[in-house]
């Protein structure tokens, strides 16, 4: 039962996640005049595909590369 309820847990995190990163990328698209189509269907197959990106030391690296100080700040 434990392991459902964990998979379910992480699944709803993901698809909350990926809803949100969606709802950013139309907002972009609508309300920026400079990016185009093609950053918007970047943008949002990227909101889909972020979870990948951490099970790879580059794509945690790259991930969480804007929440870390930086040196001499």
């Amino acid at each position: 039962m434990i392991p459902y309820l964990v998979s379910t847990s992480a699944l709803r995190v993901w698809l909350a996640i990926a809803i949100l990163l969606a709802i950013i990328a139309v907002g972009d698209l609508v309300f920026s005049p400079e990016h185009s189509f093609k950053a918007f269907a970047k943008r949002l197959l990227l909101s889909a595909l972020w979870p990948l990106a951490l099970f790879t030391a580059a794509g945690r690296k790259t991930l969480f590369k804007g929440f870390r100080p930086t040196q001499g700040v």
